[in-house]
């Protein structure tokens, strides 16, 4: 009916589709587009014919209408009216079949819709959504096997339009209406955001959220490899991989295997550009078997890698900003430190930095703070300081210690802030220890600082009388938020985050053993006005260091850091929760302990805390599905639980214990060997 009845109209398709189109659709060239006037003659007053599955049904309006927003008493304008009524005309434009010109439409159709004035911009999301939704339900084939990909404007306008709040609802519409996640920049902004976010944004963009039911994994996986690319896809795994989950990693990679077969190379570089695939799999794969502590399986894989590197002639390939061996022996040298291999760290270190790898910031960086993160050993600031002042600009790095107060506390032993020329003056007696490879050209960092901040405390924790090191924590905190209020806007590269404060919090807590008063330096923090752009990037949250387990703390604290979670958007996180729960069963209020137990099931937080279990079973409440039950079995053969009575359910890193044995030492020698040979490859 369509094909008699329509009126041509051409045009080059670049002109109407992007160019993530022409590789989706696998093509282009002319093709015939419906104006949105010449339509109006198909239809009856009230009655609209769809093309789906080779048959015509009939829609009726009334139906149609109901999905539409009404935000006003008197709901939208006549004009907007109009608009809404000539675009959803639009769905006639679909054959029964589906190909350049029917997408064509459907991109023309989102176009024309951002280009309404008289909507407001819920209106218009609305609208945007139905079309998508439209086309979602028109061609059920597409939907399923391969998706449908939407202009980079649209994704662009949802990104700066959609509030972070409605972040969760809007990634789901996207995912219910099978849109290809990977092919605009704005769309992978919102992957970020909920990567970042709480526990069920995170399930949600990883899809985990659908997996806890064993009937699931097969079609939900079929749909990650669907909407992913294989790129975005490492990057998602590789998220999940930091945060140390592992319950459904096997169906990940699994996932990663089917998208690396899946893939079609052609061209001369077809074969290089299939092994480079190959390398970026490899590395995700170490980077699991290193944060879950496969020392063994990690030792072989590295080993493969490197000698696949060489053979496959990727040698000297720069995949992107960074060499290709960056990443694996990065890996290498980070098992190396948690492992307390210092020895074998400096080792390695030694040879790379006559290498072309220190052609590389990223990596440098990465070396720099593996090595002065190995230095914790000592609890040695000083030798902290010299490695983290040969290694960036000497200059504005001292000027950053020195208004931190950490330069009077390392070399003067107490709260003191140099005056410009007596700094310059004591900077002249550093001299490099590093050879200039190693050299970073921009002021010292956020993470390598927290480092020196545990580096200090550490030590002065030791040396310190209780009342003096108590004294010390203070005068560097306040100093500290003095900065971030009046100096840190004046370096370029300074990120705030949660590192440095945690590193505070941990003290006071569980060194000072001040719990009191680490809630009132937590609360002090997110009281300025910085506290607003302060980012969590530690995987614990500085308020469950201040809520766990601390009875200092009653019912109007806790309320008091609830609101102030709300106000500086910290989602609430498994440790906190379960913080809550054990503080009410603490003061028999069992009901609202349930209520915040139901906070954990709702997040879908996964449940491995003996204590909180305990507490589960006594109550009588119900496990989650994806509970694992030998815990609740453990629990019952040991009948006791340790408490941890110390800062490490607060560790960021779990560290590997120390192995003398023949079989480690022996992998440790063969994986620097290979290292020091394929070095001398390089050009």
């Amino acid at each position: 009916m369509v094909k008699c009845i329509c009126r041509g109209y051409l045009g080059p398709l670049a002109q109407m589709v992007t160019p993530p189109l022409f590789k989706h659709m696998g093509g282009a060239f002319a093709y015939q587009i419906l104006p949105i006037a010449s339509l109006r003659s198909l239809f009856t007053k009230s009655l609209l014919l769809v093309s789906k599955q080779n048959c015509s049904k009939v829609v009726h309006f009334d139906d149609f209408e109901r999905l539409m927003p009404c935000h006003s008493k008197h709901g939208p304008s006549k004009n907007v009216q109009k608009h809404l009524y000539e675009l959803r005309q639009l769905r006639t434009v679909f054959s029964e079949t589906f190909g350049i010109t029917e997408y064509a439409s459907f991109f023309e159709s989102l176009r024309d819709a951002l280009r309404l004035k008289d909507p407001s911009k819920t209106e218009k999301k609305k609208l945007l959504y139905d079309i998508i939704s439209q086309q979602h339900e028109l061609h059920p084939e597409v939907a399923k096997n391969i998706g449908f990909c939407i202009p980079n404007e649209v994704h662009k306008w949802f990104w700066y339009n959609i509030s972070k709040s409605e972040s969760f609802n809007h990634y789901f519409f996207l995912l219910k209406n099978d849109v290809l996640l990977s092919t605009s920049m704005y769309c992978m902004n919102f992957t970020n955001r909920l990567m970042k976010g709480t526990e069920m944004e995170r399930q949600l963009v990883t899809l985990q959220v659908f997996l806890h039911d064993e009937k699931n994994i097969k079609l939900i996986m079929e749909k990650v490899v669907k909407l992913h690319t294989f790129d975005s896809l490492v990057a998602l795994v590789n998220g999940l991989v930091k945060a140390k989950n592992f319950k459904f990693f096997k169906s990940y990679i699994q996932a990663l295997l089917l998208k690396l077969e899946q893939d079609c190379y052609s061209g001369e570089d077809a074969t290089k550009q299939k092994s480079l695939r190959y390398v970026r799999f490899n590395n995700t794969l170490l980077y699991y078997l290193l944060k879950s502590g496969n020392v063994e399986l990690f030792m072989k894989t590295f080993q493969e890698e490197l000698k696949f590197i060489t053979s496959s002639g990727l040698l000297n390939h720069i995949d992107g900003n960074e060499h290709i061996l960056n990443f694996p022996i990065h890996h290498y040298l980070n098992l190396l430190r948690v492992s307390n291999r210092q020895e074998e760290l400096f080792n390695v270190i030694s040879c790379l930095q006559s290498s072309t790898l220190m052609r590389y910031k990223l990596f440098k960086e990465f070396l720099v703070g593996e090595l002065v993160a190995s230095f914790q050993a000592f609890r040695d600031p000083k030798l902290v300081c010299k490695y983290l002042l040969s290694s960036y600009s000497s200059k504005p790095s001292a000027d950053i210690l020195n208004a931190l107060g950490i330069w009077g506390w390392v070399y003067h032993s107490k709260s003191t802030i140099l005056t410009a020329s007596e700094l310059i003056k004591e900077l002249k007696i550093h001299s490099g220890i590093l050879p200039k490879t190693m050299r970073i050209g921009s002021p010292v960092t956020v993470p390598i600082l927290t480092e020196l901040y545990r580096s200090l405390l550490s030590s002065n924790f030791v040396s310190l009388e209780r009342d003096q090191f108590k004294d010390c924590l203070l005068d560097l905190y306040y100093k500290y938020k003095t900065f971030l209020s009046k100096e840190a806007n004046k370096y370029r590269y300074w990120r705030n985050d949660t590192g440095i404060l945690n590193v505070f919090l941990n003290y006071i807590r569980f060194h000072a053993h001040e719990p009191r008063l680490a809630y009132d330096i937590l609360l002090d923090f997110y009281s300025q006005p910085f506290a607003k752009n302060v980012r969590l990037t530690t995987v614990i949250c500085p308020f469950s260091i201040v809520a766990y387990k601390n009875h200092e703390l009653g019912q109007a604290e806790l309320s008091e850091l609830l609101q102030l979670m709300h106000k500086n958007g910290v989602p609430l996180t498994f440790k906190f929760c379960s913080a809550m729960v054990m503080h009410y069963i603490k003061i028999r209020d069992e009901k609202e302990a349930r209520s915040w137990y139901n906070k954990i099931l709702y997040g879908g937080f996964g449940i491995r805390h003996m204590a909180l279990i305990q507490i589960i079973k006594d109550q009588g409440w119900p496990f989650p599905k994806n509970f694992d039950e030998t815990l609740l079995a453990q629990l019952i053969e040991d009948n006791s639980i340790e408490e941890p009575t110390d800062d490490t359910i607060f560790t960021d890193e779990n560290m590997f214990e120390e192995s003398s044995g023949p079989g480690f030492n022996d992998d440790v020698g063969k994986c620097t060997n290979i290292i020091k040979e394929t070095l001398k490859c390089l050009n």
